[in-house]
């Protein structure tokens, strides 16, 4: 059996090379521009240029890296190294190859499991979904990074108070806040209730109050408030009215809307058992985000063998999401952002497309969890296939 820093470089490795091969296929064919496979690529390129062009006449607008950085980023990179749009793909694949290793140590960190490890690894590394996302010009890989890192970064921190740590929690947030401002405001509290939430017995008051403090300040410096409470109460983004009009506009996109009918994706209106139903419905396809009986584009197509799969795994989901809640105390960061993310997109999302783009986020911690659910049971028919894969007795 490998041991477990060869066995992680091996996948790493593979992962890479399975997302090299992907975009030179890409590049050779066209097919991202031939088969409309990604607008929103197409419209990054397009909007890269211009930035770059602005940046050439001394204009960086570097205000407008809040909430927009990804297209001032791909705009910086082609003013640095020219407008290829190559460059943000090769981007994407590195940080894509990196997360396989921040998800082996949160695994193993929170499961104290080589196995478990070693199979989450091997699933962000070949998951149709992570090595399809990652070979876009998107920017969901850097956010996919970003979450893990700092969720990597949260559980540390609820056992020893660290610098190194809290640095690599803000530079997440700071990551996120150009993404997508909201998801700075929603990680910050999450991550503030994972460090006071169930704390262990061995960290101190003080440690904990300290990063809480430091914490909370952090967002402040940027005019959010104490832990963002003020962006809270002002911003559209959690106005329910900009909610509704969001998830009433996603609707009428393309063909992916997951309702028919305006009254039904708009919440507030309609019966109890409507509304119960639509929020049912939203978690359903967040996990196999392909109605298997409603195949309606190419790239569902493309998603439906993983969308079965998952089906067939969510058994073992659901088993090991009971394991991490039984051992909390260690488990709960991964169990706060994962559920606190995924009520956020449920929420406010009733495109499949966009749900099941945006889902990538939290869908490693999910992973964990699956990977912990088939090696829980001994009668799981994944165990001896998962066994296998991951080079340890089934």
């Amino acid at each position: 059996m490998l041991a477990d820093r060869q066995y992680l470089r091996s996948v790493m490795l593979l992962g890479f090379l399975l997302r090299i091969t992907l975009v030179a296929i890409f590049v050779a064919t066209d097919a991202i521009y031939r088969l409309r496979l990604s607008p929103d690529s197409e419209r990054y390129h397009r909007v890269g240029l211009e930035i770059m062009e602005q940046m050439h006449r001394g204009n960086f607008n570097w205000i407008n890296w809040v909430d927009n950085g990804w297209f001032q980023f791909t705009g910086f990179v082609y003013y640095l190294f020219g407008p290829y749009s190559l460059l943000m793909q090769l981007w994407n694949i590195a940080l894509s190859t990196a997360t396989i290793a921040v998800v082996y140590e949160l695994a193993k960190e929170v499961t104290r499991s080589s196995a478990v490890a070693r199979s989450s690894a091997l699933l962000v590394a070949l998951m149709p979904s992570f090595v399809y996302w990652s070979c876009l010009m998107l920017k969901d890989t850097t956010a996919i990074f970003a979450v893990s890192v700092l969720v990597l970064a949260t559980v540390n921190l609820r056992y020893r108070f660290s610098f190194t740590w809290l640095a690599t929690a803000v530079s997440c947030l700071m990551i996120l806040l150009c993404l997508r401002e909201y998801m700075f405001f929603v990680c910050t509290v999450l991550m503030a209730g994972s460090l006071c939430l169930y704390l262990p017995g061995r960290l101190s008051w003080w440690s904990a109050g300290l990063t809480l403090i430091l914490l909370g300040w952090f967002p402040a410096l940027f005019g959010y408030g104490w832990f963002g409470l003020d962006a809270f109460r002002s911003s559209h983004y959690f106005d329910l009215d900009y909610i509704n009009h969001v998830r009433v506009a996603m609707g009428d996109h393309g063909s992916g809307a997951i309702f028919e009918h305006d009254s039904v994706a708009t919440w507030g209106q309609g019966s109890v058992l409507d509304q119960a139903w639509a929020l049912t419905k939203t978690v359903l396809l967040f996990f196999v985000s392909v109605n298997p009986l409603d195949v309606g584009s190419l790239r569902q197509w493309m998603a439906l063998p993983e969308a079965l799969l998952v089906l067939a795994l969510i058994p073992a989901l659901i088993r090991g999401l009971q394991i991490l809640w039984a051992d909390r105390q260690n488990a709960l960061p991964l169990l706060v952002f994962a559920f606190g993310i995924t009520l956020i997109l449920v929420l406010a999302t009733t495109n499949i497309g966009a749900l099941f783009r945006w889902r990538m986020q939290v869908m490693p911690l999910f992973v964990i969890a699956l990977s912990l659910g088939v090696f829980a049971s001994r009668h799981s028919f994944f165990r001896p296939l998962f066994s296998r894969l991951a080079g340890v007795q089934s």
